[in-house]
């Protein structure tokens, strides 16, 4: 039996993901979206991957420009979180009034974001409807604060202490 899209989707809802933003630019055009579809590859060489729907015009960017960043948000950002995705109908800027500053490499970044990594694309795997880029992480900042969370379709936060394993 074949699985259906929305079974699919609800047993991915109960994994619980960090929620960031991934950022590019061409020219004097700023690229952003929500992304959970990320993971760490390597840490020597350090490198991560996003996987960007091809249907979003960064997909393109991101491959023709071969840099992208990720931004991680805390809990303070989920307006962020919800403005990049695309859930705030009224906002055509998506960068509007968003502190922000340019990375080395000409992306982004989010001001205040728990941290940003700016990466070169090293490799681009097609993924279904996605494109997965895995890309050498070139530089990296962390912030304070806790992780906003996605867990069953819902904007999350941290509410427990730490769990011992012993």
């Amino acid at each position: 039996m074949a699985v259906t899209s929305d079974a699919f989707k609800l047993a991915l809802g109960q994994f619980a993901s960090g929620v960031t933003v991934v950022t590019a630019a061409q020219a004097d055009v700023r690229f952003g979206l929500t992304v959970s579809a990320f993971c760490s590859v390597s840490a020597d060489p350090p490198q991560v991957l996003v996987c960007i729907a091809n249907k979003s015009p960064a997909r393109d960017v991101i491959a023709q420009q071969r840099h992208y960043a990720v931004n991680i948000l805390s809990h303070e950002q989920a307006d962020l979180g919800a403005r990049f995705a695309g859930m705030m109908p009224r906002v055509t800027d998506r960068f509007a009034g968003v502190g922000t500053h340019d990375g080395v490499h000409g992306c982004p970044l989010l001001d205040h974001a728990l941290a940003t990594l700016e990466c070169a694309v090293t490799q681009e795997v097609a993924g279904g409807a996605h494109t997965i880029f895995i890309g050498r992480v070139l530089t990296c900042e962390t912030g304070e604060g806790a992780p906003l969370l996605y867990h069953a379709r819902d904007w999350r936060q941290l509410a427990e202490a730490p769990v011992s394993v012993n």
